[in-house]
Order: C-alpha cells, then structure tokens, then sequence
C-alpha cells in the first residue's frame, strides 16, 4: 500500500471511524457506512485483482483500520474473506454480476465458514447438509455466528452432500433463510453477527462456488488466517501507544514495570514481518 493510499486511510478513518467508536462499542451501532467508503475509495481492490496480489495491502489495511476499533477491523475481514471465496469461485455469475459490486463498497459479504474451519481441523462437526435438486442444491442447518451481515449483504457456507462438500455464496435474502441478531453478546456488538437458520434453502448453480469444498479451502485458508492475524497485529499497535501515553503518568512510576512499550514493540515488529 503506497504512501498517499495510508494518508487517505487514515483521514477516512479519522473523519468517519474515529468519532462512533463508542458508539460501536457501547451501543451496538454497526459501522457499514464506514465499510462501504472504504470500498468506494478503492481500498478493496478490483474484481480482477487476485487474492495473491491483494495480500499485503489488505493486512496493512486491517492493521490500521484495527488498531483504531477492533470490531471494525473484524467486520472489515470478514468482508475481506468473502470477497476471496468469490475471487477464487468458479462461478461467472458471481464473479461478474456480484463481485464488482462488492469490491466498489455497494454491498458486503461475510464469511460463514468459522464452522468448516472448525470441521477441517477436528473440532466439530459440519452443520449444514445439502440435497441435490433439478434448481441446485437445497440446504438446511444452522449457524449460530455470522457477523459482518445485514439484509442485502451476502456470505459463504459449505454444507455435505453425500460424504462430499460443496461451497457456495448466499445472500441474506434468500428465500428459506430466517436471521436472529446476536445483540448485547460480549465483544460481538457492532459486528452485524447473526444466527442463521436454513430450511431447504436454494442454492442456485450460479450462487455454487465449487463442489469441491475440501480443495477450495486448502486454497482460501492462507489468506483466511494471514489476513485474520492482521487484526490481532492492529490491537497489539494500539496497546503499545497507549503504554507509552502511560509512562509519564502517576509520577512516571510505570517506568519501573519490568516490561516497557520497547520491548513489546521489538516483539510486535518481528511478529508482523
């Protein structure tokens, strides 16, 4: 990310971020006005742009806009981890009709795959199921957190079909699919997360974005986790500037903790290269 691209960040972040920060934090106040600038400012990239090319810009981006509130920067990721699934989709439809608007801050995307995730590394079982008809696939099952979500915003599942799994994008739209905002639930508020509930959903072939889910997740899970650790790094940030305000406070007696901003600094720089 170039220089002139960080000084249009940071004033984006400074005029329209900065003052509702509290308003995230303690009222819940969902911050997609911010989202969609971000896009319309051309920080998400191109439709064309390949997950590959977009990689360090988008971990400079989620630092920043994290280290300013991290419930921004988790809904901006989640964002972020739907437009890759869609960059890396086979479908045209979506690549095409769906993606650019995307991309130009028009609308949103959340993830959806926190459950797969858990079920491609052992922890839990997949929780939604597929059935093939002649219209595509019809879904059912539940998902008790997607965040970054609201009524014309889309998100990416992957259900099982017959020992086999396929990934898809759905919009919040769709028809067969009831949302429960998880209000007032710690850390999540401002998140747009939602529960969401699938009854013989359908899922069109041209919402289907491989029928090959496990080898489309080897493919997305880098930039899934990388950009992910691009939060953690923007809170670290934050916490560091708000130990050296400390230092001089109290009669400077912070300057006697065993470990000062320096070193967690050192730590933070190496983690971040």
């Amino acid at each position: 990310m170039n220089v002139k691209h960080v000084s249009g960040l940071e004033a984006l972040i400074q005029q329209s971020l900065k003052p509702i920060v509290r308003e995230i934090d303690e009222q819940g106040v969902y911050p997609v006005q911010f989202l969609k600038l971000l896009g319309k400012h051309g920080f998400f990239g191109s439709a064309d742009d390949s997950p590959a090319k977009l990689l360090k810009p988008y971990l400079a981006l989620l630092e920043e806009v994290s280290s300013v509130c991290v419930s921004t920067g988790f809904s901006l990721w989640c964002h972020l981890a739907g437009l890759t699934y869609m960059r890396c989709g086979n479908s045209t439809y979506i690549k095409e009709r769906i993606l650019p608007a995307m991309v130009r801050g028009n609308n949103l995307a959340g993830t959806g795959l926190s459950n797969p995730m858990k079920f491609y590394a052992g922890l839990e079982p997949l929780h939604l199921k597929a059935r093939k008809t002649q219209e595509g696939y019809r879904i059912r099952g539940t998902l008790p957190f997607v965040s970054n979500l609201a009524p014309e915003h889309w998100f990416g599942v992957i259900a099982e079909h017959c020992g086999q799994r396929l990934v898809a994008v759905v919009p919040c739209w769709a028809q067969g699919l009831t949302m429960q905002e998880k209000a007032d639930f710690m850390a999540l508020n401002g998140t747009g997360t939602f529960c969401c509930k699938f009854n013989d959903t359908l899922l069109p072939a041209e919402w289907i974005l491989s029928e090959d889910a496990d080898q489309f997740v080897l493919r997305i899970r880098p930039y899934f986790l990388l950009t992910q650790a691009a939060v953690g790094l923007g809170l670290i940030k934050a916490c560091i500037a708000g130990m050296e305000t400390s230092l001089d406070k109290q009669n400077g007696v912070n300057h006697f903790v065993e470990i000062q901003p320096e070193q967690v600094r050192e730590n933070y720089l190496q983690l971040r290269d």
